[in-house]
């Protein structure tokens, strides 16, 4: 879904301290450019390829921003069966879906769903980027270009490694440190 944006990602808007809750956080994440533009323009709102990398890049933007370290998130991270994650992100993730903000297409491999913005989704998403403070979108920005171009083994990797505290309960942990040298 393309939509025009007339704002810069790192535009400051206010620094006034937002919160935001998971389906906030969802949709902020699911609107933010990617780092790559087309014809000169941001790409605003290019879908993310299932819900782990969801998940993954929201908790990266808990550990490794400024707006994580403001405590921007409303919710937690724990260790789950596949690294960090959030009940409380999930449940916010399908109610998303059942009223029409998000949509999920089966990805080509059968394995997980693109997730994208609903045109419903979209104007929500726009509107809450719109009252963000600058930081918070430089940070989603941030975090959004930087694991687009990562493949799927390439994210859980680096999160594995550099936040083993979260992998402890990990059904896969093992199988995807063991020998890799990526």
């Amino acid at each position: 879904m393309a939509l025009a944006m007339a704002v810069q990602p790192q535009t400051p808007n206010s620094n006034t301290a937002a919160r935001l809750d998971a389906e906030e956080a969802i949709l902020a994440l699911l609107l933010a450019p990617d780092g790559k533009k087309d014809n000169g323009e941001w790409r605003w709102a290019t879908p993310i390829d299932g819900k782990t990398r969801l998940v993954k890049g929201l908790f990266l933007i808990d550990k490794e921003t400024r707006s994580g370290a403001d405590r921007l998130l409303e919710f937690q991270f724990t260790s789950g069966p596949y690294g960090p994650s959030s009940l409380e992100l999930t449940d916010r993730l399908e109610s998303l879906m059942k009223s029409g903000k998000v949509g999920a297409t089966e990805m080509n491999s059968g394995k997980g769903y693109r997730l994208s913005l609903t045109p419903e989704g979209g104007r929500s998403a726009k509107l809450l980027w719109s009252k963000l403070p600058g930081q918070a979108r430089a940070d989603f920005y941030t975090i959004k270009s930087r694991i687009a171009p990562m493949s799927y083994r390439q994210l859980l990797l680096y999160v594995y490694r550099t936040y083993p505290e979260y992998t402890q309960n990990s059904l896969i942990r093992d199988e995807l440190l063991s020998g890799t040298q990526e």
